[in-house]
């Protein structure tokens, strides 16, 4: 029968043999095991010696195998975790990531500062931007845009795990068909925007497995999303409101020209934990439903 230890060991190796770094390995290692046991990384730790039920070892092979396909754990494991939150995922929904954390962070600033602010997450895939900044501001209001069925279920599973579906309206419609009752406090967008040209650099996980139409941006530069937003999300906007767009790597120059160029002003980026400019806002000049 085997032991934790010898189920992490082989576990790290197998990742590794399927081109997975040895750090992210050994993390993932963890988490299956975890999953499959029930035991904490810490228990496990305490107790490498102990040996794993037969169910167990079955469930760590299962997981073995889909990962050595690069099936990404979470859709495996049904789960990830953004800021601080668990929110379930599928293959066909976009997985939550650390990345757009900042864009949270920011418009959770703004919003606070308005009294029951109203917004809208266009794309929003399996809710977690809406839902966590709803659950951060007790006394908000959201829209949730997709043209996806399946990211809509899972948001709306998502809304109803954190106690926020009275507050969320889940809409299914491109955001250019979408009219709020109201003028909004913000906009919040994490758009599709790696170009195509790209896709081979990308990890397999993302690639292959999630949903192109929420990776690959349109244009040959993967900004026309960005172009879009630019000209038209103003009507969505109060005056005083603000849109928050999470960039790519060495995009934010490019989309703070677009919204200048567009007469938006007050633009401004926002850099993630790691120095990389990740997140704009920016206040269009009319910022009224009709402008």
């Amino acid at each position: 029968m085997a032991t934790v230890h010898e189920a992490y060991r082989k576990l790290v190796s197998s990742l590794q043999a399927a081109g997975i770094e040895k750090p992210e390995a050994q993390r993932q290692a963890d988490l299956i095991i975890e999953h499959a046991t029930g035991w904490s990384k810490a228990r496990q730790m305490a107790y490498p010696e102990a040996p794993l039920e037969d169910d167990a070892v079955a469930a760590i092979e299962r997981i073995e195998s889909e990962r050595r396909k690069r099936v990404p754990l979470q859709y495996i494991l049904g789960e990830q975790w953004f800021m601080g939150l668990a929110f379930k995922v599928r293959p066909g929904v976009l997985i939550p990531r650390p990345d757009t954390e900042t864009l949270v962070e920011q418009a959770i600033k703004f919003l606070s500062t308005a009294s029951s602010p109203t917004f809208v997450d266009i794309g929003t895939g399996s809710g977690a931007i809406a839902i966590a900044v709803l659950h951060a501001l007790p006394d908000a209001r959201a829209y949730a845009l997709d043209i996806s069925k399946a990211a809509l279920a899972t948001a709306a599973e998502n809304a109803a795990r954190h106690a926020v579906t009275p507050r969320l309206t889940l809409v299914e419609a491109d955001w250019l068909s979408f009219q709020p009752q109201r003028p909004l406090h913000a906009v919040l967008c994490n758009p599709p925007y790696v170009p195509m040209s790209q896709a081979s650099e990308l990890e397999p996980e993302v690639a292959v497995f999630e949903p192109k139409e929420a990776i690959f941006g349109t244009d040959e530069d993967g900004l026309g999303f960005f172009r879009s937003l630019s000209t038209g999300a103003g009507r969505l906007l109060s005056p005083g409101g603000l849109i928050f767009l999470e960039v790519g790597r060495g995009q934010a120059e490019a989309v703070t020209s677009l919204f200048n160029n567009a007469g938006w002003g007050q633009v401004a980026v926002y850099s993630d934990l790691n120095g990389i400019a990740r997140c704009i806002s920016a206040a269009h000049a009319l910022g009224a439903i009709g402008s």
